[in-house]
């Protein structure tokens, strides 16, 4: 019996021993957490980075105040963070998945590119760990402020976050969109689609509606595009359609920066456009199909317009001004009785942020004279000093039954007949 006592001892203690030894780290397992998962950001370069260990289990672990990046300006802040994984996972740096609680985070375009501050080594996969394999994430609630050369705008919503071999899409079904402005331009927006991002192009598409008040849910526009990150170019294109109403849809409610002109349009108008980057220059251009659009209140009474308008416009580089072309729009006088004949209208204006300048032909659109030549219109409006001048000029050949004043100029009519001359 004495034989194998001295080594049944042996193994007992080498159990006890074990047993104590796995007691210890179970204990110490947050402490050895922190220690593994700050090593493994910081062998890619992610730095600094605070957290907590608040709960690990041997399928998962909880996060607490995550900060990354400078702690008087981080560059990521999440309230909580559970990991998914199996067992040996963890150690590989390869988990499941990632819930996210209220995370908050900045993303900025320059004429550098596209940065994500302290996490940029995570995205371009330069750093000495290689490249960190991206799990499926949900986040609940998020708060990525974007900062581009054009101003500074917030994107707050849910999201989730899909790897997709070296990239990652982007989803959401739906976030707000707004100006980070104490007098934003246009109004807060509600956007829906996706993004796939990688270290060299970003792909988008989605739908974008309002998000303000009563009027929130009313379908605006449907967008796609790409960017290329090194070459700082790209397009987003968009097509959508729109109802404007006294009541409802306003062209002040979409763009609060036109408030102060008092734009009171109704009316249906269909658009679809294109805008490039390239660097910092954007150049936008499109086309829009007004069906019976209605501007009131105006110094020249109140007009209906329908038909085509095509514009351009660019920022940045050598800046032009906005142009528009008016393509045969039909325009009618809404007083009653009428005090000219519907007309059609084509020529170019071009605005800038001092004055709007125009240069139109007008023709008939009555059927009897239709496409008849009536006036070259020349018209400014200074908006610093709220002036405007319209200079009209013309030749017509008048004849009785043919071509005579109460043929363009209604109003005239059963007060003079029977003209004729030039």
């Amino acid at each position: 019996m004495g034989r194998w006592r001295k080594p049944a001892y042996l193994a007992l203690a080498l159990v006890l021993a074990a047993s104590i030894a796995a007691i210890w780290t179970w204990q110490q397992r947050r402490g050895l957490a922190e220690q593994m998962i700050g090593q493994a950001l910081a062998e890619r370069g992610i730095a600094p980075v605070s957290f907590t260990v608040s709960f690990i289990g041997l399928r998962s672990i909880t996060l607490s105040g995550l900060v990354i990046g400078a702690p008087d300006a981080p560059d990521v802040e999440v309230d909580s963070l559970s990991v998914s994984y199996s067992l040996g996972e963890l150690m590989s740096g390869r988990v499941r998945a990632i819930e996210v609680g209220e995370a908050r985070g900045r993303v900025a375009f320059s004429e550098e590119g596209l940065s994500l501050g302290a996490l940029d080594p995570l995205l371009k996969g330069e750093s000495a760990g290689g490249p960190m394999q991206v799990p499926p994430v949900q986040i609940a609630s998020a708060n990525i402020v974007l900062d581009t050369p054009r101003g500074v705008v917030a994107v707050e919503g849910p999201l989730s976050i899909l790897p997709d071999g070296d990239a990652f899409e982007v989803v959401t079904q739906g976030v707000l969109i707004r100006e980070v402005n104490d007098a934003p331009r246009i109004a807060s927006l509600h956007a829906a689609g996706k993004a796939r991002v990688s270290p060299d192009v970003i792909d988008v598409e989605g739908r974008i509606s309002t998000a303000d008040g009563a009027l929130a849910g009313v379908p605006l526009i449907g967008i796609e595009g790409n960017y290329d990150v090194a070459a700082r170019q790209g397009f987003l294109r968009g097509e959508g359609s729109l109802s404007l109403e006294r009541d409802g849809t306003t062209v002040a409610s979409l763009a609060p920066a036109l408030a102060p002109y008092y734009i009171d349009l109704t009316g249906t108008v269909s658009y679809r456009g294109e805008a490039r980057f390239d660097g910092t220059a954007i150049l936008a251009s499109g086309e829009a199909d007004m069906q019976n659009l209605a501007l009131r209140q105006t110094a020249a009474g109140d007009g209906r317009m329908s038909g085509r308008v095509r514009f351009a416009v660019e920022t940045g580089g050598s800046a032009v001004p906005l142009r528009l072309d008016l393509d045969g729009v039909r325009v009618e006088d809404m007083s009653r009785p009428a005090r000219f004949a519907p007309v059609t209208i084509e020529g170019p204006v071009t605005m800038s942020k001092r004055r709007v300048e125009a240069t139109f032909v007008a023709r008939s659109a009555v059927p009897a004279i239709r496409g008849a030549r009536l006036a070259n219109i020349d018209g400014r409006f200074d908006f610093a000093r709220g002036e405007a001048d319209v200079s009209v000029s013309g030749n017509l050949a008048l004849a009785p039954g043919k071509l005579e004043l109460q043929t363009v100029l209604p109003v005239l009519k059963d007060r003079i007949m029977q003209t004729s001359g030039g």
